[in-house]
């Protein structure tokens, strides 16, 4: 997609238990996932307050990561001085960062480029959507040029700054330069590997890649012409939008076939392309079928029952794959939008329909397989596991954690009984929380958090309830070498004081389960390991 930018959140005394509450959530996110991710940006469909509340609530409820998608405007003069953004661009930014949930990962996507994925991008203004003038050190610039590295890497920095992401993609369906304009590519590759350095040097557990248009990598010129970088990220990341072929076989890709290879062919060929992880970082499927009268004329395929079947594919695919994550780009439906936006163009109908909910707010038949992947935390939705599948995780019954970046988290044979196996956690001590999450989804009929918990050493853990609203509970256990049959009541549960709510834990509003260590910010060395099985609820 081209022009669009999601809208402008060791223990020794319960007063330290509550300051580790807060930072639990935003800690817990920093490390490598073990599961799927999924999110959306707040992509608007009206220009309304109430609008803007609907899409809120939409995203807090049902993604566990948020995106934020930056391509509108780049303030150069200022990164390149090194002063202070425009007042508006600091306080969207700040608004932004202020949506995002506690526990929610976060993704920023930020690119030097304007939407023609080729010039430089145009400057941001002294208000909100008037254009800024480049600084004379950059006009006419390329992107090999000393100045726009050094100006690219401040910006970078400053959105760090502000969002604190766990997955940064510096280069937003870049592979359009090297598809249109492969002359250019060396200078953008080399800002590219340039920035990548600058950022990877001072902020080692951010991962950071570089987005491709899936169907323009299928021309094999450009997908040998950005090999090169690809390989030298930490993930590839993916614009996907089948139903809109004939959008790029107009500048040069390939058409794709008919559904459902036109996008099963693409996907399976892109995980023998390379090994690098991926992450889908934006994609859609149309519910209605359009022409977009541009040029020779643009048909688009579409319909409920296609979108459907794209998005059981590409959960299927990407759990089969360990993508990291996949982001739906647009939520809602936003023919409202286009009818209040001035000067709309008809190039931005494309998208148009491609929301999991009508303009109405009405779920589409996908919207039910968005909700099954929720429910099933990363699980491919659509269809049962197999049964020998099913069986086999009923018989080990392995917790899946999402750890920080210090910890590592693998399967093990050491069980508390017969058939029984565990997870193995081990936190490596950093000067920080180390800390490991899991989805949950509870009942009013639940009584309390069950768990099976053995550690190398005799010392407390602290037990994190987290309600979909961000309201967060803790309670801490003692853990030591011998397996221990933990049952917490809820009642015991002590809400956080730095997380609004009403201060009532609803079992029915719980949506993560995370198990903390603070013992390195307390100035611990060395490591601590945890064996942890049957994690989850009791009634």
């Amino acid at each position: 997609m081209s022009v669009r930018r999601g809208r402008s959140g060791f223990l020794r005394a319960t007063a330290v238990v509550a300051a580790l509450c807060t930072a639990a959530a935003t800690t817990a996110a920093q490390g490598g996932p073990k599961g799927v991710l999924y999110g959306f940006t707040a992509f608007p469909y009206d220009l309304t307050d109430e609008a803007e509340r609907r899409m809120d609530e939409l995203i807090a409820a049902n993604a566990n990561l948020y995106a934020i998608h930056m391509d509108e405007c780049l303030p150069w003069a200022e990164a390149l001085a090194g002063t202070a953004l425009p007042t508006w661009l600091e306080d969207n930014w700040r608004k932004d960062r202020a949506r995002i949930t506690p526990g929610q990962f976060v993704y920023i996507a930020v690119t030097p480029t304007a939407n023609d994925r080729h010039s430089l991008a145009t400057a941001c203004g002294a208000s909100e959507g008037s254009a800024g003038r480049l600084p004379a050190a950059l006009r006419g610039a390329k992107f090999g040029d000393a100045n726009v590295k050094r100006a690219y890497v401040n910006y970078i920095r400053r959105v760090i700054e502000i969002f604190d992401p766990q997955f940064l993609n510096i280069g937003i369906e870049i592979s359009e330069l090297a598809l249109r304009h492969p002359q250019d590519w060396p200078a953008f590759q080399g800002l590219f590997l340039h920035a990548y350095g600058e950022i990877k040097r001072t902020n080692p557990g951010i991962r950071i890649g570089i987005e491709m248009v899936l169907q323009s990598l299928l021309v094999p010129k450009v997908a040998a012409l950005v090999k090169p970088a690809v390989e030298a990220s930490d993930y590839l990341g993916l614009s996907f939008y089948p139903y809109a072929s004939s959008f790029g076989e107009f500048f040069g890709a390939p058409r794709l076939p008919p559904p459902p290879d036109q996008w099963r062919a693409a996907l399976d060929w892109v995980r023998t392309w390379t090994t690098k992880p991926i992450a889908i970082c934006e994609t859609g499927y149309s519910t209605e079928k359009l022409l977009i009268r541009e040029g020779p004329g643009l048909p688009l395929t579409g319909d409920a029952p296609l979108q459907k079947a794209f998005l059981e594919d590409v959960i299927r695919i990407a759990t089969r794959d360990d993508y990291l994550f996949v982001i739906w780009f647009v939520l809602v439906d936003y023919t409202r939008l286009l009818e209040v936006m001035p000067g709309a163009q008809e190039w931005m109908r494309i998208w148009v329909h491609a929301g999991l909910f009508t303009p109405a707010l009405e779920p589409k038949p996908a919207w039910a397989v968005w909700q099954q992947w929720k429910r099933q935390d990363a699980s491919a939705p659509g269809v049962a596991p197999a049964p020998a599948v099913a069986a086999a995780a009923a018989a080990t019954r392995i917790p899946a954690l999402q750890c920080s970046p210090n910890s590592t988290v693998r399967a093990s044979d050491e069980g508390p009984g017969p058939g029984i196996r565990s997870a193995q956690w081990t936190a490596r001590y950093a000067k920080e929380w180390e800390l490991c999450r899991t989805g949950a989804t509870a009942t009013r009929a639940v009584q309390g958090v069950r768990l099976w918990v053995r550690s190398d050493r005799e010392e407390l853990v602290l037990v994190r309830l987290q309600e979909r609203s961000g309201e967060a509970f803790f309670e801490l256990v003692a853990a030591g070498p011998d397996w221990r049959d933990i049952r917490i009541p809820l009642a015991r549960f002590k809400p956080d004081p730095q997380t609004r709510g009403d201060g009532r834990l609803q079992p029915q509003d719980i949506e993560s389960i995370a198990l903390g260590d603070g013992a390195g910010a307390d100035g611990a060395t060395g490591s601590r390991d945890f064996w942890i099985a049957e994690l989850g609820f009791y009634e």
